[in-house]
């Protein structure tokens, strides 16, 4: 699991190129469960984050898209989360 920071600083380096490539492994480590919504991940940023991170709503979709792709989500992310 990752700090919002860490997050935002793994985004700033990211292009939408770069997303659709990412090893399931590292897309997970970047995820989080939405805060009053359990069962529901996504990436979480900061207000403000547009100002830091290039193309922020290419990121933002990129990494939303390639999220999509992971089959069983919830079930890779309780064993994910449990190491």
């Amino acid at each position: 699991m990752t700090t919002i920071q860490e997050l935002e600083d793994w985004a700033s380096q990211l292009t939408v190129e770069k997303i659709k490539k990412l090893p399931e492994e590292e897309i997970l480590n970047h995820t989080m469960e939405r805060p009053g919504h359990p069962g529901q991940y996504g990436f979480i940023f900061m207000l403000g984050s547009e100002e830091r991170i290039k193309n922020f709503d290419d990121i933002e979709y990129a990494l939303l898209m390639r999220l999509s792709t992971i089959n069983n989500l919830k079930e890779k992310m309780q064993s994910y989360l449990i190491k």
